[in-house]
C-alpha cells in the first residue's frame, strides 16, 4: 500500500517534490490529499447520475397514466428505476448471490429478463390475449416507448392492451418471488389466469366508478377561442354526461351574452334529442326537458354532430376535469390547449356567424 502511494506521488509531475527540487513528507502529504480529494470528488459526481436520469420523459408520462392498480404503477416505476430485487441488481448491491435466473438456469437475472427475455415469460406472453412476441434482446424501457404508434393508432384499445400488459408483468414478478423465496413453481397458465382475473375486477371497478367530467369549448365565428372549460362531475352515463355538458354550455352561452348559437357534440342521440327528433329514456327525460326549454333563450340556435376526431378539444378538457375538484376555465397561453386548437377544424359551440 505504500508503494503504491509512492508511485501516484512520482507519477505526477513535481510529485512530493519542494521548490528546491527536493524531496520532503510534507509535499508528499500535501499531493496525496490533494488526489484523496480529487478521488472523492469524481464519486461525488459519479454517484449524482441516477438511472432515471436518462429515461425520456415520455416513458415515465406512460407508466404514471397506466390504468392499472397503484402498487403496480409504482412497481413499474421501480423496474424502470432498476430498483427491484433481481439476481443483477442485487450483485450490484453488494449482496453475494448467484445472479443467474433461478427460472431458465442460463441468463442473469436482470429486470429486462424477468419481465421479457425469459423462456417463461415469452410462454406467457404468447399465450396471453395481447400476443406479444419480444424481441431477441428486448428492453423494457424501448418496449414502454413503442407504445406511443399504439396509442396514435387507438386510443382506448391501446390504453386496454397496456391495462392488461401491466398486470401480466406484476403477476410474472410474483411467480418471480413465489419460486425464488418460497420455492413455489406457477405454471404460465396460473400466471395468466390470474393476471385476466385481476384486469378484469380492476376494469369492473373503473365502469362502475361514477366520477366523471365535461369538457366545452366556445369558439366565434373566426375560430377564436372564448371560453374553454373543465367541469368534475358525479355522471350515471356516457349520454347523462354529453346531456350535463349542452346544458352547461347553454347556460354559459346565456351568461355571456350570446343571442346566436351553434351546437356540435360528438354524441347522436343528445343532438337527435335537442331537435326533440328522438323521445330520450326515462332516466334523462328531466333533463332533456330542462335543455329543450332553454332553446327559448336566443334569437337563433342550431344543433349538429360532429366525429370525435373534429371534438378533440372538448374531449381533452372533459378528460383534465378527471382529476380536477372544482370548475376550471383554462387560458389560451397553455401550449397544450394551444396546440389542441390548431389542429381541431372547429370547436364544440361556437356563436353562429353575425
Amino acid at each position: 500500500m505504500v508503494a503504491d502511494l509512492i508511485d501516484q506521488v512520482k507519477t505526477r509531475e513535481g510529485g512530493g517534490v519542494t521548490k528546491d527540487g527536493l524531496f520532503s513528507i510534507k509535499s508528499a502529504y500535501k499531493l496525496l490529499s490533494k488526489l484523496e480529494e480529487e478521488g472523492q470528488s469524481a464519486r461525488a459526481s459519479s454517484s449524482r447520475s441516477r438511472p432515471w436520469e436518462s429515461i425520456p420523459d415520455a416513458v415515465w408520462n406512460r407508466v404514471w397514466s397506466i390504468q392499472t392498480l397503484p402498487k403496480i404503477k409504482a412497481f413499474l416505476w421501480r423496474v424502470c428505476n432498476e430498483a427491484i430485487a433481481s439476481g443483477v441488481g442485487l450483485r450490484h448491491r453488494n449482496v453475494n448471490i448467484d445472479p443467474i435466473c433461478v427460472r431458465c438456469g442460463v441468463h442473469k437475472e436482470t429486470r429486462d429478463h424477468i419481465l421479457l427475455g425469459c423462456s417463461f415469460a415469452r410462454s406467457v406472453w404468447f399465450g396471453s390475449s395481447l400476443q406479444f412476441s419480444p424481441s431477441d434482446n428486448p428492453s423494457l424501457i424501448d418496449w414502454i416507448r413503442s407504445w406511443e404508434v399504439w396509442f396514435r393508432q387507438d386510443k382506448r384499445l391501446a390504453r386496454e392492451a397496456l391495462s392488461k400488459a401491466a398486470f401480466i408483468c406484476w403477476y410474472l414478478w410474483r411467480a418471480r418471488n413465489e419460486l425464488s423465496l418460497k420455492g413455489i413453481i406457477w405454471t404460465s397458465s396460473e400466471v395468466l389466469q390470474l393476471a385476466e382475473k385481476a384486469y378484469l375486477e380492476f376494469s369492473a371497478l373503473i365502469k362502475d366508478s361514477d366520477k366523471g367530467g365535461l369538457g366545452i369549448i366556445f369558439r366565434d365565428h373566426t375560430g377564436r377561442c372564448l371560453k374553454a372549460r373543465s367541469i368534475p362531475h358525479i355522471l350515471g352515463s356516457i349520454i347523462q354526461g354529453e346531456l350535463l355538458a349542452i346544458r352547461h354550455a347553454l347556460n354559459l352561452a346565456i351568461d355571456l351574452g350570446v343571442d346566436n348559437l351553434l351546437v356540435q357534440s360528438d354524441c347522436k342521440d343528445a343532438i337527435l334529442f335537442m331537435e326533440e327528433k328522438k323521445s330520450p329514456d326515462w332516466e334523462v327525460e328531466g333533463l332533456v326537458a330542462n335543455v329543450v326549454r332553454l332553446k327559448s333563450s336566443f334569437v337563433s340556435i342550431s344543433f349538429s354532430f360532429v366525429s370525435k376526431a373534429m371534438n378533440n378539444v372538448s374531449d381533452a378538457l372533459a378528460r383534465k376535469a378527471l382529476s380536477l375538484e372544482y370548475l376550471t376555465d383554462w387560458p389560451n397561453s397553455i401550449r397544450w390547449f394551444q396546440e389542441l386548437c390548431d389542429s381541431e377544424v372547429s370547436g364544440c359551440t361556437h356563436p353562429l356567424p353575425q
